[in-house]
């Protein structure tokens, strides 16, 4: 029988690390966003005025078998909420495969009544995860779909992916090993030193702010502490074995950068950001070839563009879309219902904002 308990101690990160790690490395659905290396950087980056609401569920004998690692706020309505919210792209809970339904059976227990809260509002549930719970959970959970994602199951082999390519994009791959890139007037790789992932990272913050500046924006990456976050786990991950970061240089200058990370035989696209003067080293094009074919090399089966129906990436003829879910149990009246009226509406906001960015793209 599991049990689930919740973790209030903001040291909570080295408390359970050699669990979470051991967790993490046995989910073969697991994801980077679930690793203590990026919830413990983003609470250091973003929880300094929030509570730690960590829940836990062991089997008795004590063994972790699953973490869903939350936080609360109190203004303007108290809420619970997953670490990792707004830099994520699942945030859904780390479990033991074939304990899934057990484990989210313990968490819907400890959700449906937790102190002290207005209203529980759950970001970027995958579909599995999201039906689990609206099955579990004896109270009235709203459920509104988000963002799309898309997943690529990779071959064995390179040039039995690209051969699948349109003969455009097929053209586009090959040049990793054509001029300019395989007589060295510019170059392509992963980057494994961590003074190289520090300039890496910061290249990518100026490249991806100069071509979102062009349509008015500012990009994801202008505010100082999502900076601060990402170096702070960008170097995490490098130790642990994660981070897929590469760059392009032309000469001594960077156009173009990939943010990717790595968890078991599943690699990540997260971002990337290169000059838009570049192009006639495609480097957009270059880089995400680059990764996937490092990827499987790497003996990678598959490869998830995450979260964003962006059109590009269904030239990569990705096999799987899914939707996200936010799931809201609002538990007591007024403010729990108010808020999630509000976040009902800023989710429908947000859809018409990344619909017309789309378009400005």
């Amino acid at each position: 029988m599991l049990t689930a308990h919740v973790i209030q101690d903001r040291n909570f990160e080295s408390r359970l690390a050699p669990e979470w790690d051991a967790l993490l490395d046995s989910v073969p659905s697991a994801t980077p966003f679930q690793s203590r290396h990026w919830v413990g950087a983003w609470w250091r980056a973003f929880g300094a005025r929030k509570q730690p609401h960590v829940i836990e569920v062991r089997e008795t004998s004590g063994e972790l078998v699953g973490l869903v690692p939350l936080y609360r706020t109190r203004f303007p309505w108290r809420a619970l909420r997953p670490m990792g919210t707004g830099v994520s792209d699942y945030l859904d809970p780390l479990c033991q495969a074939g304990r899934e339904n057990e484990c989210v059976a313990a968490l819907a227990e400890m959700l449906a009544e937790p102190k002290g809260v207005d209203l529980v509002d759950l970001h970027q549930w995958r579909e599995p995860w999201a039906e689990r719970l609206q099955s579990a959970s004896s109270a009235p959970l709203r459920r509104i779909a988000d963002e799309a994602c898309y997943t690529l199951d990779l071959p064995s082999t390179w040039d039995e992916y690209v051969a699948g390519l349109s003969k455009s994009l097929r053209y586009e791959a090959r040049r990793l090993d054509k001029a300019p890139y395989a007589c060295g007037q510019a170059d392509v790789r992963t980057l494994t030193d961590p003074e190289e992932v520090r300039e890496g990272l910061e290249a990518l913050f100026d490249l991806h702010a100069k071509r979102w500046r062009k349509r008015g924006l500012p990009g994801v990456f202008a505010l100082s502490r999502v900076r601060r976050f990402h170096h702070s786990y960008a170097k995490a991950a490098l130790e642990a074995g994660h981070l897929r970061l590469s760059a392009i240089r032309s000469g001594d200058v960077i156009v173009g950068v990939i943010y990717a990370m790595a968890i078991g035989d599943r690699v990540f696209f997260y971002q990337s950001g290169f000059d838009p003067e570049a192009k006639t080293l495609s480097p957009g094009t270059v880089l995400v070839a680059h990764t996937l074919r490092e990827a499987i090399r790497d003996g990678a089966r598959t490869f998830d563009f995450l979260r964003g129906d962006e059109p590009y990436k269904l030239r990569w003829q990705p096999q799987h879309r899914s939707v996200n879910s936010r799931l809201m149990l609002p538990l007591r009246r007024p403010l729990g219902q108010a808020g999630a009226t509000v976040n009902r509406w800023r989710v429908r906001l947000e859809a018409r904002i990344r619909t017309r960015i789309a378009s400005r793209a």
